[in-house]
Order: structure tokens, then C-alpha cells, then sequence
């Protein structure tokens, strides 16, 4: 059978979503909340966006350490600050820094908090981004508005 694009064309896409427990971070939550945090897959945009944005930090990195080598210290000092991170930060963190921080719905994370939770809980900060990354490879692809014919049931 051919690959259908009249169902491509009508398809629905649907974010993918699951609950991540965050036990390091209990104390963040009410007495009474599960400690989990609600993340969703990305698009194709949305990881090459982290891709990016890791190729973005890493430029800075180099930056950094440039300034840093020479009569600019205090110069890179404060731009590490503002940016929230160091000059050796691995790629491999810079890409789950991305993930949390774009795939994270309930609460949204920003960059700086995404850092914080690493330092704080760095196995909930690896679990939220793994999941997001496994998220990103499941299929958005929701119901298709169909050709008007319902199928019977089994039971019918």
C-alpha cells in the first residue's frame, strides 16, 4: 500500500506528553504534591533549535576562554554570570539543558533554572531530559479525519 498523503494532509498532530517524577526536588512542592514535572516531545524544530542553541554555547565557551586568558577576566567573569554557565561545560549537558528547558510544560524552566535543578537534583535533571529527548521520537501523529465510512465494531 502507498504511502497516503491525502491522510498526511488531514492527519492531526498532537504533542506527546508524560509526568516525570522529580524526587530530588520534593521540597520544591506543596506537602501534599507528587513531585512531578509535565514534559512533551519535540518537533523537528524544537531539536534542532537545542542543537543550535549547543552550538551557540559552545562558540561563547570559546569566547569565554579567550577573555578569560587574557587582560579581560573581570569581562568574562561577568558574562558567565549573566549567561549561567562555565567555560567547560560539556556538550552533552548543553543538549539536556535545551531539552529541559524546551520540553518542560508544567512548569515552564528557563535556562538559568534548568542550571539550578542540574546542580540540585542532577538525576532528575538527566531523567527530565532523557524522557524529553524519548518523547521527540514517538510519533505526533494524532486521529486522522477519516473518509466519512465509520468501521463496525467486533461487536456489532
Amino acid at each position: 500500500m502507498p504511502f497516503d498523503l491525502g491522510k498526511l494532509d488531514k492527519c492531526k498532530i498532537q504533542d506527546v506528553t508524560a509526568d516525570v517524577p522529580v524526587p530530588g526536588l520534593k521540597q520544591l512542592f506543596g506537602e501534599d504534591e507528587e513531585p512531578v514535572v509535565k514534559v512533551r516531545g519535540l518537533d523537528a524544530i524544537g531539536l534542532a533549535q537545542v542543537q543550535e542553541d549547543v552550538n551557540t554555547a559552545q562558540n561563547i565557551q570559546d569566547v569565554i576562554k579567550r577573555l578569560a586568558s587574557g587582560q579581560a577576566n573581570e569581562v568574562a567573569e561577568a558574562v558567565q554570570e549573566v549567561l549561567g554557565r562555565s567555560s567547560d561545560n560539556p556538550k552533552r549537558y548543553l543538549e539536556v539543558l535545551g531539552y529541559v528547558t524546551k520540553g518542560c510544560v508544567e512548569p515552564e524552566i528557563s535556562k538559568q533554572q534548568a542550571a539550578r535543578i542540574a546542580k540540585i537534583a542532577p538525576n532528575d535533571f538527566y531523567r527530565i531530559g532523557n524522557k524529553v529527548m524519548e518523547l521527540s521520537g514517538e510519533s505526533r501523529l494524532g486521529e486522522h479525519k477519516g473518509s466519512g465510512k465509520t468501521k463496525k465494531s467486533k461487536g456489532q
